[in-house]
């Protein structure tokens, strides 16, 4: 009888959830484990060429370089079939996306920014981030870089994803219409050696896949602290992610349905009553 009631104990020990996703990040909200969601500087340019942070494709207005206007109206400036710049275009519609064209500007004189979030990750290991990235421009070795670094419990950060332009490379990027451009100076995520194409959602010519990223975090916390650095000065150079996604293996107990919790019941009374027969016997 005590194996069977020790077989229904361990039933409800904790067991370990694989992969689970702790948070996601796909605007500037906030709810669950991502705890804060803010940045160094409002998306509030006087210049409609400027952007920094998350907007909506085919609500709001985006940067002339930012925006493939090939075959939709993404930029708000009309629908260009000569166009030759831009990233989010007419598969992007709906989407909610955090883009970053020009920095250097009368507002931001820096011409850097970052973004922060905190993710609750107690109780959980194996932890990773992935997201999906797209970049458009000729890139300036100097004054263009974009990365990503993470946190445990105000430690040490740590670099994920690294992207910097190739001074020694070029680049045939496409458009919604199928048209093509050729730029020199391309965006490269140094950890993969990935060079980026401006596809963040789907292959437009077959020129290059969209890219998602994915970097584990060692260690292990309650409070898991991710953040974007970006330094840009051009509006013909454009940086795009989406879909941060955090993941980890969360410890948690596996409950047992109520007909099994009644038949442990029953056998815990029974194993009692033999029990207190012996003690008559006795």
């Amino acid at each position: 009888m005590r194996p069977l009631i020790w077989m229904a104990v361990i039933a409800l020990m904790p067991a370990a959830a694989s992969g689970a996703t702790l948070a996601t990040i796909t605007d500037a909200t906030t709810g669950g484990r991502l705890l804060t969601n803010t940045q160094s500087i409002p998306d509030a340019f006087a210049s409609v060429d400027d952007m920094f942070g998350w907007r909506t494709v085919g609500t709001d207005s985006f940067p002339d370089g930012g925006a493939d206007d090939t075959t939709n109206d993404i930029s708000g400036g009309g629908i260009s079939a000569t166009d030759d710049t831009g990233v989010v275009g007419a598969q992007n519609l709906g989407d909610t996306v955090f883009g970053v064209v020009d920095l250097d500007n009368p507002d931001n004189p820096s011409g850097a920014a970052s973004a922060t979030w905190t993710i609750d990750i107690s109780g959980a290991t194996n932890i990773e981030v992935a997201l999906d990235a797209a970049a458009m421009g000729d890139f300036d070795n100097v004054n263009d870089a974009f990365s990503f670094t993470a946190s445990i419990d105000g430690g040490g950060a740590v670099t994920l994803f690294d992207f910097l332009p190739d001074q020694s490379a070029s680049l045939t990027y496409g458009f919604d219409n199928g048209t093509t451009e050729t730029l020199d100076d391309p965006l490269v995520e140094q950890n993969s050696g990935l060079t980026l194409g401006n596809d963040l959602t789907e292959n437009r010519t077959g020129l290059l896949d969209p890219l998602t990223f994915a970097s584990a975090i060692a260690g292990t916390g309650s409070i898991l602290t991710l953040t974007f650095l970006a330094e840009n000065d051009g509006g013909e150079e454009a940086f795009f992610f989406d879909d941060i996604v955090i993941s980890g293996d969360l410890v948690e107990a596996v409950p047992l349905p109520a007909s099994a919790l009644l038949l442990l019941g029953a056998l815990a009374a029974f194993a009692r009553f033999r029990g207190s027969r012996r003690m008559v016997a006795v």
